[in-house]
């Protein structure tokens, strides 16, 4: 586990990472990661439609795929949730918005949410 999971990731892989963000490497392929931060991680710009996953011990069923891109939360007990959103503004379209939440910033959790339905 790195030090600083912030500022110790090498600055392509904060831009650029995928699967090794959202399963972790120590479990088996497919199961989420954890939020080893005590602050909630918000991820943009992600294909989250198509991310599927167990918990591990399958302490929650795995999401089903989707053909939109909703605003999608990883969490697990007694952590900080991981959002992943995405609403394909970037499929040119210039009607989509793409994604907007609103987040406490006491506890991290989405409090309101605007999301495009492609």
């Amino acid at each position: 586990m790195l030090e600083n999971s912030i500022t110790d990731t090498p600055e392509y892989d904060r831009l650029w990472l995928r699967a090794k963000y959202w399963y972790s490497r120590s479990l088996s392929w497919g199961t989420f990661g954890h939020n080893p931060l005590d602050v909630s991680l918000i991820t943009g710009h992600t294909p989250n439609g198509m991310i599927a996953g167990e918990y591990d011990e399958q302490q929650r069923p795995a999401k089903l795929e989707s053909n939109h891109h909703p605003i999608y939360a990883i969490q697990y007990p007694n952590e900080m949730p991981r959002y992943l959103m995405d609403g394909g503004a970037g499929s040119g379209d210039v009607h989509l918005l793409g994604n907007i939440g609103v987040f406490d910033g006491e506890t991290g959790l989405l409090i309101d949410k605007v999301e495009d339905k492609v």
